[in-house]
């Protein structure tokens, strides 16, 4: 009898597919012969196409089921705590990585909304990153698009499960493509519960980069041959395509002075003669010619207010879009930076170069960086108790190894690690970005040290912004990440100075102020890994020193003065003129 239902249901199938059209025949039988996979896996399976090797989120529906997809594709997932904190971590393994390795994923509704502080802060940094979120018919059901648009280079809704392969794709040619930025995929759970054809039809090309004229290269290496006082401003920017030997052999070349954002630092070392990081004030004030790499000239440059009013700018950009300078008229070559170099590079060869006439240039420069060096050392060489901010980053400086990256972030402590931390290799310091978004430190820490496992990864930290990310230190030792976070501890934001400008006398509540004693390391402790307190100023060196050893994940608690005026970000800068060659 179960023979006979089965013939006859045979009979029945075969008589439907006799009364098809030819076209759905046709379509019947090319289904038939394809290779069905879930929505999940198509996310998954494109994304490794597109050379993502780790995905950072936070397990919800309806996406949950795509990092296990992911981790069949040797796409590794980190479950986080928090979904700013996931983009974040991919931001930064992108950024030192120098190419989109790292992906996001967060669920729908309110997980959707925590991702829009990431999303800006790589839309502000001009970051490359990949955001898949979810959506839902009914319960926390919320069409993201319209909020995420404005922080997003491309966003896109996903249409159906056919639809993913291209989605996503186009969604990470577009972060990479031009200057950088974030990219958002909602994906709704009828298309991730649907299936589609594998391998798709569609396929990720690269958009073309534009390309400067050869007579905007020849007029650049003009203006910077002619010029008596000329000079070189770099920028995170340059971390994408310029080839720092290029860069270098550049500068050298022209005899070039240079200054840099605080993400440029380290593309060409530091302690090279030709950077006046320690003298910018007056490189800006006296340069005639400015090159501007991979730079907006944006808050970091007091939006060109510094530069002399006669100088004559160049700014060479992706795209055109920037900051609007406060400063001088700037001229635009919308370009690659990294192509521009190389061919400037090539221009300036084959010409001869007659740079006696920039000695006094170079040694007004010199004297001035020489005097803020000095001037900043009074600051650093101190034993005052408790811990001067800037004694706490000289030590930390003295004890890091030369190929360590270092996370800065905060308000007091991320100024004075500015001043006193030099760069000496590519991308290795990051801190809180154009946006100066607060909580990114152990996250970044985090995707640092995924993309660059052999490298020391050290995160300095004040206390408020530590206590927006702490959790992820679980994430540290539950997936064997080894960063070292030392928390500047003056009692919370700006440390007292808030507190007694708002709140003076003796009865106020702490309101700006957190409870003094607070022992951060414990929670790292309680995590499993290591931890210590530290108020004496020589013992900072050691402590980073034996945790870097270690090769387990640590904080180091620095108790520091609460009352320190908000540092200079470079130190205290001496203009040009004010002492004498």
């Amino acid at each position: 009898m179960t023979a006979s239902r089965t013939g006859s249901g045979d009979a029945d199938l075969a008589d439907r597919i006799a009364r098809l059209s030819p076209e759905k025949r046709e379509l019947l039988q090319r289904r038939m012969g394809e290779t069905r996979i879930s929505g999940f896996d198509a996310v998954a399976r494109t994304l490794r196409s597109c050379g993502v090797t780790h995905i950072y989120g936070v397990a919800g529906q309806p996406t949950e089921k795509i990092l296990p997809a992911c981790a069949r594709q040797q796409i590794r997932p980190i479950g986080v705590y928090h979904q700013t904190s996931a983009v974040c971590m991919a931001l930064a393994q992108n950024y030192q990585a120098g190419r989109l390795v790292a992906a996001t994923l967060v669920s729908s509704g309110p997980a959707a909304t925590n991702a829009i502080t990431g999303l800006l802060v790589a839309h502000d940094n001009c970051w490359p990153t990949v955001v898949l979120g979810g959506n839902r018919a009914s319960f926390q059901r919320l069409d993201a698009i319209p909020l995420v648009e404005h922080v997003t280079k491309y966003a896109v809704d996903v249409p159906s499960a056919d639809s993913i392969a291209e989605c996503v794709q186009t969604a990470c040619r577009q972060a990479v493509s031009g200057r950088p930025g974030p990219a958002y995929v909602q994906l709704h759970e009828d298309a991730l519960n649907g299936s589609t054809a594998w391998p798709p039809d569609s396929s990720c090309v690269q958009e073309p980069i534009p390309s400067a004229t050869a007579d905007e290269v020849d007029r650049v290496a003009d203006a910077l041959l002619s010029a008596k006082q000329p000079a070189l401003i770099l920028g995170k920017g340059i971390r994408w395509t310029v080839k720092p030997d290029h860069l270098r052999e550049l500068i050298e070349i022209l005899k070039l002075p240079f200054i840099t954002s605080p993400m440029g630092r380290g593309f060409v070392p530091e302690d090279h003669p030709l950077c006046f990081n320690q003298g910018r004030a007056a490189l800006q004030a006296g340069a005639d010619a400015v090159l501007c790499l991979g730079t907006r000239l944006d808050w970091p440059f007091r939006h060109g207010a510094e530069l002399a009013p006669d100088a004559r700018v160049i700014r060479v950009d992706i795209c055109a879009h920037g900051a609007k300078a406060a400063g001088p008229v700037t001229e635009f070559i919308h370009s690659d930076a990294g192509e521009f170099v190389t061919r400037l590079l090539v221009a300036v060869q084959s010409r001869h170069h007659d740079h006696g006439s920039r000695s006094n240039w170079l040694g007004a420069l010199e004297a001035a960086a020489r005097e803020s060096r000095r001037l900043l050392a009074e600051r650093t060489d101190t034993d005052e108790k408790p811990i001067s901010p800037y004694r706490m980053m000289k030590e930390i400086r003295d004890a890091l190894p030369r190929d360590a990256i270092c996370i800065r972030e905060g308000n007091v402590s991320m100024m004075a690690a500015q001043a006193v931390i030099p760069g000496f290799l590519p991308a290795l310091h990051m801190d809180a970005g154009t946006s100066a978004s607060m909580g990114i430190s152990i996250p970044f820490g985090i995707g640092a040290k995924m993309a660059c496992p052999d490298r020391p990864v050290v995160v300095v930290s004040g206390d408020y912004g530590f206590s927006l990310c702490a959790m992820e230190m679980e994430v540290c030792v539950r997936h064997n990440i080894p960063i070292v976070v030392l928390v500047a501890n003056n009692q919370g934001n700006n440390g007292s100075n808030k507190q007694n400008a708002y709140f003076p006398g003796d009865d106020s509540e702490l309101i700006t102020m957190f409870q003094p004693g607070l022992q951060y390391e414990e929670i790292m402790k309680l995590f499993g890994g290591q931890g210590e307190t530290v108020t004496e100023p020589d013992r900072i060196g050691p402590a980073v020193e034996e945790a870097i050893a270690s090769g387990r994940p640590a904080c180091i608690n620095v108790v520091i003065a609460s009352n320190v005026p908000m540092p200079n970000a470079w130190g205290q800068q001496v203009g040009l003129g004010e002492v004498q060659a």
